[in-house]
């Protein structure tokens, strides 16, 4: 008994699990031989970790750059909250999962296992983060050391032979500085690890149309905080907070919704170009305040009955308008409201960035304006000497450009082979979300696909998907590049300083007895990383 199960003790025996030689295994020496490995945290629901910091109530254990333990003393507040911590651990376990693990004398503290990445050299190694909201410290005592069956998604690999990852005709993304993001396939394989390369290019470089249009709209759009809409109406805050959300009104007995819908405090989504949360709180752009002005001039007896009791909970009808004309004025309101389709503004999380429709439209024209003007017109081009690491691999995506940075107006081209998205086809982003994971963008494709959607109304039917970051390449922003021999050999490098007398090193003698060599000034770049010669078809 005593079990405490969805906020109520079990009022019947519960099974107790107790865990063997918990005293043992809580002793800090325990920990200590944990550092820097691979575990399993979580007991009985298991996942793995990497071990960065042990601690008991005195002290921290990290390891240093040479593998040695390393102490850091705590404070007394650091020694009152230790405490605390490990009497909830051992409560969340003996109280919560019926499992008596004994006194917690130590913790580990962990990064947890984010996933796989891949180097360049081709293998594959896990990688391990500290994750936003997730439990980081645990009883020593409750690590799992091994596990009998471990997740075969996760496991590291060797690097496979070149001829296995890039067979003959395979398809790839060319990620070097020549041609970033655009789609090639192996036709040959050399030595030292290489390939050659028959790559698809554009005929000329494609304007940056799309961030010009999200800067001119953001410029444009300038939000104002609700204390300052509140003064420029001339209507009390509480009351431009109830018009604002979802305000309920006692209509014949009915509970009916008369507010403008333009935020949800409770579910924290704002309406897409009408209001966001910074902050200093609730801000509106300048057509969520015409709509409230609209409002006020249509219906004011309405909204001075909300000004003259603007806390209060429930309203009903006949509190603004006498016996005789509630009914009428009540579905003019009503009428009004659908009008103006409150109910179908694009809701979207506090943290998402992204555009309105208006933009995206815009977005939507120019580059279909681009399309038929023949600028993604494509030849094709040998690339010889490429290397392992310059390939992305659509099999790869998830484990080499997950960790990307995006901003709206960027471009993207589609890197899977599999999913609702033809593979290379090229978009550009107009909303960013953010998980706890992985970020999710709303990408709006240049050309339709039939699983395409209109993202809420925003754009043409067809153009639209909302996809893991993982599954595009920022061609706006490149962050993904690979770096080659002359790309090397471009890095600035000292000179030396020659002396005016010159030596026997410095080679022929030069005018007035000085030496006849100088420092060179850097070479200009070269074209592209690599060599690269058209095709004749």
């Amino acid at each position: 008994k005593g079990i405490s199960l969805l906020q109520q003790e079990s009022k019947n025996e519960s099974m107790v699990v107790t865990l063997l030689d918990a005293e043992t295994e809580s002793k800090v020496s325990a920990a200590q031989a944990k550092l820097g490995k691979s575990v399993y945290v979580g007991y009985p629901f298991l996942q793995e970790a990497k071990v960065v910091r042990v601690s008991d109530e005195l002290f921290d254990y990290t390891l240093d750059s040479s593998g040695n333990i390393k102490m850091e003393e705590h404070t007394p507040k650091q020694i009152e909250n230790w405490k605390r911590k490990a009497d909830r651990i051992e409560k969340q376990y003996s109280r919560k999962l019926g499992i008596v693990i004994g006194d917690v004398e130590s913790m580990v503290h962990v990064d947890m296992l984010k996933g796989l990445i891949k180097t360049d050299k081709g293998s594959t190694i896990k990688e391990f983060l500290s994750i936003e909201g997730q439990e980081t410290d645990y009883g020593t005592q409750t690590i799992v050391d091994e596990v009998q069956s471990p997740d075969p998604r996760f496991l590291e690999q060797d690097a496979r032979p070149l001829e296995q990852e890039f067979p003959l005709g395979s398809k790839a993304f060319f990620v070097g500085t020549a041609f970033y993001g655009r789609p090639a396939m192996v036709v040959s394989h050399q030595p030292d690890d290489r390939v050659g390369l028959n790559i698809l290019a554009l005929k000329r470089r494609e304007p940056d149309f799309a961030k010009a249009i999200v800067r001119r709209a953001q410029n444009e759009t300038r939000y104002v905080p609700s204390w300052q809409v509140s003064r420029m109406l001339q209507l009390h805050p509480l009351a431009l907070s109830k018009i604002t959300s979802a305000m309920s009104v006692e209509v014949n007995g009915l509970k009916l919704n008369m507010g403008l819908n333009l935020k949800f405090e409770s579910r924290k989504q704002k309406v897409l170009g009408y209001s966001r949360k910074s902050e200093s709180g609730w801000e509106y752009s300048p057509k969520a305040i015409e709509l409230i002005q609209s409002y006020m001039i249509t219906f004011p007896e309405f909204i001075a009955g909300i000004s003259l009791r603007p806390s209060g909970d429930v309203y009903k009808d006949t509190d603004f308008y006498p016996p005789d004309t509630v009914q009428e004025k009540m579905k003019a309101i009503l009428t009004w409201l659908k009008t103006i389709q409150s109910k179908s503004f694009e809701q979207v999380p506090l943290e998402a960035e992204q555009l309105d429709s208006d933009v995206v439209a815009e977005l939507h024209a120019a580059a279909k304006q681009y399309i038929e003007s023949g600028g993604d017109a494509q030849e094709q081009y040998i690339m010889k000497n490429i290397p392992r690491h310059a390939l992305l691999n659509p099999s790869d995506a998830d484990k080499r450009i997950g960790g990307q940075r995006f901003e709206l107006g960027d471009r993207v081209v589609y890197v899977l082979d599999s999913g609702k998205v033809p593979i290379a086809r090229k978009g550009t982003v107009v909303g960013i979300t953010l998980s706890t994971r992985q970020t999710w963008l709303d990408v709006l494709f240049d050309h339709a696909f039939m699983g395409g959607t209109t993202l809420g109304q925003r754009c043409e039917p067809f153009h639209g998907a909302s996809i893991p970051s993982h599954s595009v390449l920022n061609v706006t922003d490149p962050q993904i590049v690979a770096q080659s021999r002359a790309g090397v050999t471009r890095q600035p490098v000292q000179q030396p300083v020659h002396s005016p007398q010159g030596n026997r090193n410095d080679g022929p003698p030069g005018v007035n007895g000085r030496s006849g060599y100088v420092p060179a000034g850097v070479p200009p770049p070269l074209r592209g990383s690599f060599s690269i010669r058209p095709i004749d078809y």
